[in-house]
């Protein structure tokens, strides 16, 4: 029972140790285990930039994007893909989301609704969703 037991907390001391080192060191492998990090919110925000950057729309668009993009866009995004970074950078690559990143550009521009209204909308979770 003695090895029993000392395996068991051997094992719960070794997985605790391999998780806090994902999750502050090593914050995007952490998000896409477990879906925390301690520096999550910086980690998203430099994807979404990288897959804004990496879309294969105009600069003017890409800029009125980034500058848009705030926490609330980034929280409004995650929502709409349940919280699923993956989901969400597929979506992002794919046609309907680079025209829902024009669409947004044009909005962010006219300065009629921010960006987290936006990407709050049951429209953008519809699509989202449907990847």
């Amino acid at each position: 029972m003695k090895g029993f037991l000392g395996g068991l907390v051997s094992i719960i001391l070794v997985s605790a140790i391999l998780f806090l080192a994902l999750y502050f060191f090593a914050p995007s492998t952490s998000i896409r285990l477990f879906g925390i990090a301690f520096n999550a919110e910086g980690v998203l925000d430099s994807t979404l930039q990288a897959a804004v950057d990496a879309a294969p729309i105009s600069e003017e668009t890409k800029a009125s994007i980034l500058s848009a993009l705030d926490a609330d866009a980034i929280d409004a995004l995650l929502e709409a893909a349940g919280n699923n970074v993956d989901k969400l950078m597929d979506y992002l690559s794919s046609e309907e989301g680079q025209a829902m990143l024009d669409e947004a550009a044009a909005k962010a521009a006219d300065g009629a609704e921010s960006l987290s209204s936006y990407f709050s909308s049951d429209e953008v979770k519809a699509e989202i969703s449907s990847i």
